[in-house]
């Protein structure tokens, strides 16, 4: 209001009453309470709280379409993302990441179903896969020796895990040294209860000019038929390595579990029997 002339007594009384009632509003609006107040003293104004300690103080949410400025002060915003980003490229390196769970166990943790068209890396933890037709592998990583026994042993590498009512086909890759001819050697199969194992040697070759080729089944979980003293493996002499190949097919029952390549020494010798680095298992799954 801007007064230019005073002339009279009743223009200073209407002065009079319009600043007492700016006065009223002015200190109205400092004591107005929630939940909105406006403080035309300090310029602020409250929302939701008598106090106001900023030029908008809100206590409560705010609901807005944007927001203008850095932002730097406020609080209580969730953090920036935990992926580092490198050109093209973003990366995490502070723990696990989970994919369908909040409490991911490994690097990648994924509960459902990964689709990809390829994976790197050995795949020996791959769990699920389809088994049938695709060959499992067993190496022989160490020589192992027999000596002075006849008895058979399982050995320490060629072996592989069956699966109940399922089929397999077994091919054993041996690589033999020592023993001389009053040893030679004999081999076995063994499996779970209720197992058949129909087995045999294709090849036995060695460089002295002794060959054998025959096929002896063996059935129901207690393979008997050893090579025996008659047609054994032949080692002709305690310094050739030679080879043989054994075949067999096992049909696991009701029940699977392991099944092992056991062999000895024929004839107890003094000198060893040895099975070399090299000797292989493969195994497929037929059914």
């Amino acid at each position: 209001m801007l007064i230019t002339h005073l002339n009279s007594t009743h223009q200073l009384a209407r002065i009079g009453i319009l600043t007492g009632l700016l006065v009223a509003f002015h200190t109205s609006l400092d004591a107005q309470s929630s939940p909105l107040t406006v403080q035309p003293s300090t310029g602020r104004v409250g929302v939701g709280n008598t106090n106001p300690g900023f030029p908008l103080d809100v206590t409560g949410t705010v609901n807005a379409t944007s927001f203008r400025g850095d932002g730097s002060q406020l609080t209580g915003v969730p953090s920036g993302s935990q992926w580092t980003t490198n050109g093209a490229n973003i990366s995490y390196s502070a723990g696990n990441v989970g994919i369908g769970n909040t409490a991911p166990g490994f690097n990648l943790d994924v509960t459902g179903t990964v689709n990809a068209t390829s994976f790197r890396g050995d795949g020996s933890q791959l769990t699920n896969l389809p088994t049938v037709g695709a060959p499992t592998i067993r190496f022989k990583s160490a020589d192992e020796s027999v000596s002075s026994s006849t008895i058979p042993q399982n050995d320490d590498h060629l072996f592989f895990t069956a699966t109940a009512n399922k089929s397999y086909l077994v091919e054993t890759y041996l690589i033999i040294n020592g023993g001389g001819t009053a040893a030679d050697m004999k081999v076995n199969f063994t499996g779970p209860s209720g197992v058949t194992i129909y087995w045999g040697t294709d090849v036995a070759i060695n460089s002295g000019g002794g060959n054998t080729a025959y096929w002896s089944p063996t059935q129901s979980g207690n393979p008997t038929a050893l090579l025996t003293a008659a047609n054994n493996i032949v080692i002709p002499t305690n310094s050739v390595i030679h080879g043989a190949q054994i075949t067999a097919v096992v049909i696991t029952g009701a029940t699977g579990g392991t099944v092992n390549l056991q062999w000895t020494q024929n004839s107890s010798n003094a000198t060893a029997v040895t099975l070399k680095t090299g000797s292989l298992m493969r195994v497929t799954q037929l059914n």
